[in-house]
């Protein structure tokens, strides 16, 4: 152990003193700060065995015996009642059954609670400086690199300093490696910090300084990537996959200059992302696949918005398309490869938000074509229908929820490819559906998360839709953006209020009842605000009271039989706040 210690110290300490007089000084305080980490941390294994062997003689030790209750006398007796010693133990716990008073049945958490207890529980156990100073070394190392070539500080040859670099990367996966079945959580992350100094040092090496061959360096980053997903999956360690593919998404971002090209940078990502297809294979990693996700739509949306230009579509569009394919696969993935237990399980997330970041990027691509849109949503619309049918034929255990998810999807797209053939509006009509999709999938498996974020982008949907997408009398009569944007978040949440109000919650209710009841109304707004404008931009002045009046009375005969068919008394007693409405339509003239 302290050999390895030395080693990364003697390679630190001769990399950030560079060449000359200074290298002794900095390899040797290198090393002896190594030495000294060494000591620190045999010092605190020290202290954790003696801990956990004290905490073992406290378990087999013999606990205190309480004094004895006052009340119920039958306790007393059978504290007091002599009898052999070995059924001492059985009364001891018999008085203490008697007099210990009910207690009461603990709150369930909630998922902020988890997510807190999570955090709390990684930032407080196990080896914290080593946590620490693996996320800082990997961002103090990305960023002594780029400040090294702009200052030209260090007077040893580029390519000395990044193989030096490397070298300790590969150290650090070395006595990782060596370290995986003594010190778990302590070997996890130096492998995982070692990865992620190699992504930053051969990225460097192609971008920065183009040291490597692009050929080369595209074959050393898949190595890479895959070698640190192997070890992942060998060693069923969830953490030094997320460290690994952090670490190989962080490394053009610390590294751009901001003029690189975007076909390198999203085939590096295109590998980055096969790597996590690839663990997907075996492993269910939810929050790999999120960090995944995250970044890269989010870094691949921040360039767009920083440096597309329409001359970049042919190098740009197919990109799109092959994250938007890897990402559903991991989505398939994820629901087959939930254990017994969780079968049927599906990650909202990716499955309903991944067609919606692609299709608002999508939106992007398309702007300035006239049916791009329209023949995107309807190739999105045969993709999901034909997964979705596929899936099915399969059979396999779990994948019901997936096969429906993927039909709403389908349906949605297919709906949405009429009103953008005729007027380019998606982004409302879409965030509706994705809300609707959010609060189905967060009602069928008990995530609150996905109920919030549901019930909110439902009602985002509809102030976008009046801030940006509303134009009066476009298109034909009925069959326009207008009147089908509108049915689509009216519809979107009547169904999300139906949801929430239907199934039975035990934790939540009230707030649940609220929800359901605020969409309720949100949708009658809808359904009356839409029925209302197009009539006011269609029909003559004189007959616009004449047919909103047939319009909301059409409305309320359809409500009282939806509510009596579904079994839904909210819809059937919405006809009761038709009626002031239909009285004083019927007094204008």
């Amino acid at each position: 152990m302290y050999f390895g210690y030395a080693l990364v110290g003697f390679i630190v300490g001769a990399v950030l003193a560079g060449g000359g007089s200074d290298f002794l000084l900095g390899a040797g305080g290198g090393i002896a700060v190594g030495l000294l980490l060494a000591r620190l941390h045999r010092l605190e294994r020290r202290t954790a065995q003696l801990e956990s062997a004290a905490g073992d003689a406290a378990r087999v030790s013999p606990l205190p015996v309480p004094p004895p209750a006052p009340e119920p006398a039958a306790a007393e007796q059978t504290w007091e009642r002599p009898g052999p010693q070995a059924s001492e133990p059985f009364e001891i716990s018999r008085v203490a059954r008697t007099a210990t008073p009910e207690l009461p049945t603990p709150a369930l958490p909630t998922w902020l609670d988890v997510l807190l207890g999570k955090a709390k529980s990684w930032l407080t156990t196990g080896n914290i400086p080593v946590k620490v100073g693996v996320v800082v070394s990997f961002v103090g190392v990305s960023f002594l690199l780029k400040y090294a070539f702009e200052r030209r500080l260090l007077v040893l040859p580029l390519e000395v300093r990044l193989l030096a670099v490397a070298a300790a990367g590969v150290a650090l996966l070395v006595i990782g490696w060596r370290l995986r079945h003594k010190v778990r959580v302590y070997a996890l992350t130096l492998q995982g910090g070692g990865a992620g100094i190699l992504f930053l040092t051969i990225f460097a090496a192609l971008r920065l300084w183009q040291l490597l061959p692009a050929a080369l360096a595209f074959a050393l980053l898949v190595a890479l990537t895959a070698g640190t997903g192997a070890l992942a999956v060998l060693q069923n360690a969830r953490s030094l996959a997320i460290l690994g593919v952090v670490g190989g998404f962080l490394a053009p971002v610390l590294t751009s200059t901001g003029q690189g090209s975007h076909v390198a940078l999203f085939s590096y990502y295109l590998v980055l992302n096969g790597a996590i297809v690839g663990i997907a294979w075996f492993r269910a990693w939810r929050e790999l696949n999120l960090v995944g996700f995250v970044f890269t739509f989010v870094i691949g949306s921040f360039w767009g918005y920083r440096y597309y230009t329409p001359e970049l579509w042919a190098s740009t569009q197919p990109f799109l398309l092959l994250h938007f394919l890897l990402y559903q696969a991991i989505a398939i993935l994820y629901a087959l490869r939930q254990p017994p237990e969780r079968i049927g399980l599906v990650d909202g997330t990716l499955v309903f938000a991944t067609p919606v970041v692609a299709f608002a990027l999508q939106a992007a691509l398309m702007r300035g074509s006239d049916y791009g849109l329209a023949i995107s949503a309807a190739a999105a619309a045969v993709f999901y229908a034909v997964v979705a049918t596929a899936l099915f034929r399969r059979r396999a255990p779990g994948l019901r929820l997936l096969v429906e998810s993927y039909l709403a999807l389908a349906v949605a797209f297919a709906t949405l490819a009429i009103p953008l053939a005729l007027d380019a509006r998606w982004t409302s009509a879409a965030w509706a559906l994705e809300g609707a999709a959010l609060v189905w999938v967060g009602t069928r498996q008990g995530r609150q998360l996905a109920k919030l974020a549901g019930t909110a982008l439902i009602g985002l949907s509809g102030l976008a839709f009046l801030d940006g997408a509303w134009r009066s009398g476009a298109g034909l009569p009925v069959l326009n953006g207008d009147v089908l944007g509108g049915l689509l978040i009216s519809l979107s949440a009547f169904f999300a209020a139906r949801r929430l109000g239907g199934v039975p919650e035990q934790r939540f209710v009230t707030a649940h009842r609220v929800a359901a009841l605020g969409l309720f109304l949100w949708a009658l707004l809808w359904w009356l605000g839409t029925g209302w404008a197009e009539t006011e931009a269609r029909a003559p002045f004189v007959a616009q009271y004449t047919v909103y009046l047939l319009f909301v009375g059409a409305s309320g005969a359809l409500a009282a039989w939806l509510g009596g068919a579904l079994a839904w008394p909210l819809l059937s007693r919405s006809v009761l706040l038709l009626l002031p409405l239909l009285a004083v339509l019927a007094q204008q003239d």
